[in-house]
């Protein structure tokens, strides 16, 4: 089975109100506050993000030029993981960081770790 998840927005689930076909839930949003610069190690992901797509043949994602023109590293992050082949735990752990500069060294360092 495969699932397509999107993401639009960071939120906390307060608690779970119901179950039906699926789970509802009382969310609130979670601001991550401003965009903190961090241009170099937007570039050192990336650059290290292709060298592991090239090691596993994996082909870019879709949207790759607009990503290196990008300078929110939690999205960078966000984008990267998606990709990135990780135990769930792992996976868990990024998500959980809230920090946009800590989740991209994390990521970096993931895939630092793989080549």
């Amino acid at each position: 089975m495969k699932v397509l998840i999107e993401i639009y927005r960071r939120v906390t689930i307060r608690r779970f109100v119901g179950e039906s076909d699926g789970y509802l839930a009382d969310i609130a949003d979670l601001s991550e506050g401003p965009i903190p610069e961090a241009p170099e190690l937007i570039r050192r992901a990336l650059a290290r993000f292709k060298d592991y797509a090239a090691a596993r043949d994996l082909t870019l994602p879709r949207g790759w030029a607009s990503l290196e023109q990008m300078s929110d590293p939690g999205r960078v992050a966000d984008i990267i993981c998606t990709h990135v082949v990780a135990p769930l735990p792992a996976r868990q752990e990024l998500l959980a960081t809230l920090d946009p500069v800590a989740r991209l060294e994390k990521v970096d360092a993931m895939i630092a770790a793989s080549l």
